[in-house]
């Protein structure tokens, strides 16, 4: 996590975490995201549950999302059910954001990979975290390609916005590490100044 600290302090309260802490029943988080998680989850809207799911920030900023259809599932060991519903995030949410030739490779291989894990952890009251719960994060978008490579599908570039992807790379490391992209976009998401994530700020001295 950058150099994070360790942390072991209560969940948040408000809605953003609540949902995940009431059916974990947790009363405690320990991971080792930064205090500003705390003020970035109180600007996050309330749609659609995101969630942690035990990986803290990454879970956080990710939008990894757990349902209440998914812990009834797991419970009574419905696991073909429970498979059915959670590639149903493929199509719903995911499929928007990639070229749909390379949406459909990724889903393959994921629902390999998948499948396998939830064979794995069958029977594991706790099998839900270690599945890590459509923890799909920038990281795993960038991933998923080294997947598609490993496999030798034709398919290369996952964005249907090529312009935006290459304008993103071009943002000089200055900039990203003094805060101001970060300043911009979160002024632009709140329509108000808030306190901007430190995370890639160099430490004094």
């Amino acid at each position: 996590m950058l150099g994070a600290t360790h942390h072991d302090i209560p969940l948040p309260t408000n809605y953003f975490a609540r949902f995940h802490q009431k059916k974990c029943r947790l009363v405690q988080f320990e991971t080792s995201y930064h205090p500003w998680i705390d003020n970035l989850i109180s600007i996050m809207p309330e749609e659609p549950f995101p969630c942690f799911d035990g990986l803290g920030s990454d879970a956080c900023l990710g939008g990894s999302e757990i349902t209440p259809q998914f812990w009834t599932l797991w419970r009574k060991k419905q696991y073909k059910p429970f498979e059915k519903s959670y590639f149903h995030w493929y199509k719903t949410c995911f499929e928007s954001l990639v070229r749909p030739e390379y949406h459909r490779e990724i889903r393959a291989l994921a629902r390999k990979g998948v499948v396998a894990e939830i064979d794995r952890v069958k029977g594991n009251p706790n099998g839900l975290i270690y599945l890590g719960l459509r923890n799909f994060t920038r990281r795993a978008i960038s991933l998923s390609t080294f997947g598609i490579l490993g496999h030798n599908r034709p398919v290369r570039t996952p964005f249907l916005d090529h312009d935006f992807f290459e304008w993103s790379l071009t943002i000089p490391v200055t900039l990203k590490v003094q805060g101001k992209i970060y300043n911009q976009l979160f002024r632009n998401y709140t329509k108000e100044t808030s306190a901007i994530p430190n995370t890639h700020q160099p430490a004094d001295g």
